[in-house]
């Protein structure tokens, strides 16, 4: 309801129920509701967050928008009413539509998110060309989501979702990723790497993976610059 994306009408709390017209009542699925209904559902999200926010237990808020999220000026307003309706949180942003990241749309997409204090999700997803999306960095936090690169089961359809994210990165693949996710953390005052490959173990594995190349080229740093010191 907050993002776009198809609301089972039963699951939306009844003090909201209650208010909805008969026309999306009547409906298994909605997308479109009024937006009293919406803000009304932004205000329970937020108060719902709140005992994790007052015991700083809360990192962002993540913004997934769907495929038919394109760019447009209703977009930009929708991401707005996000930012009005959450002013105290960090929240993240994740596009799942190629337009917003191609040029020139990527340049005033990304100024949009770091005036409202966005973090743009870094993403390696199989819709990419390239798997990879733009290291960028909008917000003192940066955000990366690895998907999987899966691309035959990613648009197939009469699969369970599970199977879309049936990948496992290779280590030649990480390592690149440790690079980008150093270079994101110079950037950034905290950084947050998630793996979404959640088929059977899959994410753990490249978790730590990906930790080991991560405080290994650490390691190799701290060797360097106490070389330089005595050279």
């Amino acid at each position: 309801m907050l993002t776009g994306h198809p609301t089972l009408v039963k699951s939306i709390p009844k003090v909201l129920q209650a208010e909805l017209p008969k026309a999306i009542l009547a409906k298994t699925q909605a997308k479109e509701f009024p937006k009293e209904i919406v803000e009304a559902a932004f205000d329970m999200f937020s108060s719902a967050l709140s005992p994790l926010k007052k015991a700083g237990k809360l990192g962002c808020l993540l913004f997934q928008f769907p495929p038919w999220f394109l760019p447009s000026a209703e977009a930009y307003a929708r991401m707005e009413l996000v930012r009005e309706k959450l002013p105290d949180h960090h929240l993240a942003v994740e596009f799942r539509n190629w337009r917003w990241i191609t040029t020139p749309e990527k340049e005033r997409s990304l100024k949009f998110l770091k005036e409202h204090a966005f973090s743009y999700v870094v993403i390696d997803a199989p819709w990419i060309k390239g798997w990879e999306g733009p290291p960028a960095v909008t917000a003192p936090i940066a955000y990366i989501r690895l998907h999987g690169r899966n691309r035959e089961n990613w648009f197939k359809k009469g699969i369970d979702t599970v199977e879309r994210y049936r990948y496992l990165y290779n280590e030649e693949e990480l390592k690149k990723w440790a690079e980008k996710v150093k270079g994101a953390s110079n950037q950034a005052d905290q950084t947050f790497v998630l793996f979404n490959n959640c088929y059977e173990n899959y994410g753990i594995k490249n978790a730590k993976t990906l930790e080991r190349l991560l405080q290994k080229s650490e390691i190799s740093l701290r060797r360097s610059m106490n070389q330089s010191k005595y050279e």
